[in-house]
Formats: C-alpha cells, structure tokens, sequence
C-alpha cells in the first residue's frame, strides 16, 4: 500500500514540476531563479525532484507566466506594463579583493493580453534579479556523523536561504544611464 502512495506523490511531484517546463512561444520569461537552483544542485550530484525544492514565489511566478503564455492569443495585442523600478547600490570585489559600489536596476513588471474568446488575462513577473540558493550538509545524527561500514559523512544537502544576484547593471554616465532607462520604458 505505501509503494502505491509513494508512486502517486511522485507523479503529482512530476505533472508539478512540468507546469514550468518547457519554452515559452509569445512573451520572454525570467527563469533564472529556477535554472540557478537547478544548477547549484547538479554541482552537488543532486536532481530536483520536488516544487517545494524551489522558491516559492519564483515558482509561481514561472507558472503563472508559463499559463499567460499558453492562453494569450498575441495577434490580439500583448502590453508590457513596468509597475515599478528600483535603483540599488550593490557592491562587488574585484581580483584584489577592494570593494566597488555599483548602481544595479530591477523592476516589477505586468503582461496584460486577451485569450480567444476576448478575455482580459494578465501575468505578473519581475526582471532584475534572481535567487541563487545556499546549499549546506545537514547530518542525519550528528552523535554518528559518519557510516559505520562505508565511512562516508552520513546527512543531506538542503537549502539554507539564497542570495540576490543582480544582473541588470546601469552605466555610470548620466547621459548613458538615462538613454539605457529610456529605452527599457
């Protein structure tokens, strides 16, 4: 009876996870808070199995973003509308490990279209920025830290919080800052 049971959560887990597989065809999205978790993973051996493995919101956001993409019907129009933008100093080190101050840019964003039978339908996203995961070894007994027969370290790799990775940079000529925000509106 459990192995039907586990059979089942593992084909709920999987027709989850696929609602934000696959490439969108109208409007662009931003997944890259779900790749670099996927890739985080991999760099430990590991495969994500479950939504819960994601971020919540990024998660939803993909879905939602993934759904608008599956019903809008573009020859009827899609709007891209900025809600709102923010402008924040972030620092980076270079090789010699001296800090530098750089103005990075995100924004809240809003898909508005119509499906076929002229429905308003609407999706929300964000560009900017993305979370990559912090992944730590939990032991399983700390008393045993290591197996008895295999000598290997005994626990698993769980996300302990993430950290915000910026990849919109704006430049630092006024004349060029305002040009780049002029052309994103």
């Amino acid at each position: 009876m459990s192995e039907q049971i586990s059979e089942l959560e593992k084909r709920e887990q999987d027709l989850k996870l696929k609602q934000v597989a696959g490439k969108p065809t109208n409007i662009e999205i931003n997944e890259r808070s779900l790749e670099a978790y996927r890739q985080e993973f991999a760099k430990k051996g590991l495969v994500i199995t479950k939504k819960e493995e994601y971020p919540r919101e990024d998660f939803y956001l993909v879905k939602k973003l993934k759904q608008f993409d599956a019903l809008v019907d573009p020859p009827k129009g899609i709007k891209k509308v900025i809600q709102s933008m923010v402008r924040q100093p972030i620092t980076e080190f270079d090789s010699k490990g001296k800090a530098i101050v750089k103005d990075a840019l995100y924004y809240n964003d809003h898909y508005y279209g119509k499906d076929k039978r002229d429905n308003d339908i609407g999706a929300e996203f964000h560009e900017g920025s993305y979370k990559k995961p912090k992944l730590v070894f939990s032991l399983v007994d700390p008393a045993h830290p290591y197996d008895s027969v295999t000598g290997e370290r005994r626990g698993k790799y769980t996300t302990s919080g993430f950290t915000y990775q910026h990849y919109i940079i704006l430049p630092e000529d006024k004349k060029e800052r305002r040009k780049f925000l002029e052309d994103l509106v």
